[in-house]
């Protein structure tokens, strides 16, 4: 081996500096993401497409188009929810109500939890009487409660 090492730094012109010493440095610029933008292009970035929930949120005015609806059923379940009992709101299958949007809305307008399950709204509590009451008041012809 050579005694002498040599002082040389190698610059990899990202920011960073390797010593002959073997030590590292950081450019303050390149830290703060300054340093190199002069050289970097600029690429423009591809505008998102609107997914398909986005859509329908516009095309029903930010609502979830729950105020279309024929008829709507209310459940009242305990099996499988270690005796905790929940309010089912099923909605036919064929219908193009956002689910996500609809249980977000009875959260906030009835004051519980809920969440979407295989395709109903499941809503926290027994409380089919006010689930169809606010139904009704947004819209929905008919509210069948099978308790």
């Amino acid at each position: 081996m050579s005694s002498g090492k040599k002082n040389k730094k190698l610059n990899s012109g990202e920011g960073f500096t390797l010593g002959g010493d073997e030590s590292l440095s950081l450019s303050l610029g390149s830290i703060l993401g300054k340093e190199g933008a002069e050289r970097k292009e600029h690429i423009p970035q591809p505008e998102e497409e609107k997914c398909p929930q986005q859509k329908i949120l516009v095309k029903n005015n930010g609502e979830s188009g729950i105020s279309g609806l024929s008829r709507v059923s209310l459940q009242r379940q305990t099996a499988g929810r270690k005796g905790k009992t929940v309010t089912a709101v099923i909605i036919p299958g064929k219908s193009t109500v956002d689910r996500e949007k609809l249980a977000k809305e009875m959260r906030k307008g009835l004051g519980c939890g809920s969440f979407v399950e295989e395709g109903n709204v499941i809503l926290q509590g027994d409380i089919c009487d006010r689930a169809a009451e606010w139904l009704l008041k947004k819209g929905v012809k008919d509210v069948v409660s099978g308790n």
